[in-house]
């Protein structure tokens, strides 16, 4: 069980990475805009 947990939290962390780099890039294109 303690596994599987350990896998969660790796996937919310890269999900988070992920949410956060969109936001940024969606910023940097409204800028160019």
């Amino acid at each position: 069980m303690e596994m599987e947990m350990e896998k969660l939290k790796e996937l919310l962390n890269k999900c988070n990475t992920q949410y956060e780099f969109i936001k940024l890039c969606d910023l940097e294109q409204e800028k160019n805009m």
